[in-house]
């Protein structure tokens, strides 16, 4: 065990920090997560929950535990804002209330107990001792037998000019997930929120690689291990999008290949890439006998990703000039 030095113990006594949870008819998931959260080692500050509009019960248990529960802020959504406006509005609502950091995560998720405790460790080392600022710092992300999630692998920082490791088990990257990150205010002050109208799939991809071309710095802290209780251990793939999983249903096929193909053209060789791409999606789903519509369906959305300038729908707090 490392101990922290009196400069890092101030530091931490310092931090205001916000949980911010998502949930949509989940409540027995979102209670489980509560509870993880509620008994972390490293304290928090107040817990946020988004409630997508559910109709399982979940509003009044949010609403009885708001009465009970000062350090928790409910709110509670018109109609159903998909993963990216649970986000949204959750870190607008916490960087309002002053957290000097904020703690991102779905219903679905079970932290370790120590796992804000290892994320804020890295936190510090890094704000001291880092050329660029630390923008967000990723938790590993388990499975429930302990393997690596294959959803919430995060990205690879090895093409970037900045930054390095902090520390053994503290890897530089360039973008990680929702499900366990924790975000410094000063990035969301400088880049913005996270785009609601992307609803679900690749928003977190697009907010955390928005905080690191920003000059922030990203870090996967391999100590903070969380669980996510996913019915099967499988990732977002471009083949799983386009042969249609029982679980992804047709609209969240459309946005996830909306969101992809509109955030990666702008890489390097982009456009040309994601054409390419959409020529690939094309010949899969014609070899796989997709019905036509589906087809329609599916090439459309990729033609919307080429189309879509999703930089305007970036808000940003309301105190940056950029608003």
């Amino acid at each position: 065990m490392r101990i922290r030095s009196t400069a890092e113990r101030k530091a931490q006594s310092s931090m205001r920090i916000a949980c911010v949870i998502v949930t949509f008819n989940r409540l027995g998931y979102l209670k489980g997560a509560f509870q993880a959260v509620s008994n972390q080692s490293s304290s928090l500050d107040f817990i946020i929950i988004v409630d997508n509009n559910s109709t399982d019960g979940s509003v009044l248990w949010l609403s009885e535990l708001a009465q009970t529960r000062n350090d928790v802020t409910v709110l509670l959504m018109d109609r159903n804002y998909g993963g990216a406006g649970g986000f949204h509005y959750g870190i607008k609502k916490a960087y309002e209330s002053g957290a000097d950091w904020i703690w991102t995560m779905d219903d679905d998720c079970l932290p370790d107990p120590d796992a804000l405790e290892k994320l804020v460790d890295c936190g510090i080392i890094g704000s001291q001792e880092a050329a660029h600022e630390v923008g967000f710092l990723a938790s590993r992300v388990n499975w429930k037998n302990g393997s690596r999630h294959k959803m919430n692998v995060p990205g690879s920082a090895r093409d970037l000019t900045f930054g390095h490791d902090r520390s053994p088990g503290c890897t530089r990257i360039r973008y990680g997930s929702f499900v366990s990150i924790l975000i410094n205010r000063n990035a969301v002050e400088q880049v913005g929120f996270p785009i609601k109208e992307f609803f679900i799939n690749f928003d977190d991809l697009e907010f955390t690689r928005r905080i690191t071309s920003a000059g922030f710095s990203g870090f996967h802290v391999e100590s903070s291990k969380v669980s996510h209780l996913t019915l099967a251990n499988v990732g977002l793939t471009l083949d799983q999008i386009v042969a249609n999983p029982a679980e992804l249903e047709l609209r969240k096929r459309q946005y996830a290949i909306r969101n992809l193909v509109a955030v990666n053209k702008h890489e390097r060789y982009g456009l040309f890439k994601e054409t390419v791409r959409l020529i690939y999606i094309l010949a899969k789903l014609i070899i796989n006998r997709t019905p036509p519509r589906t087809q329609v369906a599916l090439m459309w959305a990729g033609v919307r990703g080429l189309c879509l300038d999703y930089h305007k729908w970036i808000k940003y707090p309301s105190l940056n000039r950029k608003q």
